[in-house]
């Protein structure tokens, strides 16, 4: 059952990538970085997706929310001051 467990590691590495692209987006370190793509990736960190997947992985989903927030946080400060 080789192909079995191959397909099992795929797959856990496909969800570990998108949870690391959406990371990256809000760290300004993605391939775009525009408000769209950052909103978009916050969007999907707070989504039960990215919840579930993390569950997939045996992440802590409340750690990826806060370090995903605390990005958030910096890029809406660095980029529209006075936001809040």
């Amino acid at each position: 059952m080789q192909g079995g467990h191959s397909k099992a590691a795929a797959y856990r590495a496909l969800i570990s990538a998108v949870i690391g692209r959406a990371i990256d987006d809000l760290k300004g370190d993605g391939p775009q970085c525009s408000q769209k793509e950052t909103d978009r990736a916050m969007t999907f960190i707070l989504s039960e997706d990215c919840e579930a997947f993390c569950l997939e992985l045996d992440i802590n989903y409340e750690a990826v929310k806060e370090k995903a927030a605390a990005m958030y946080r910096r890029f809406l400060d660095r980029d529209f001051p006075g936001h809040g």
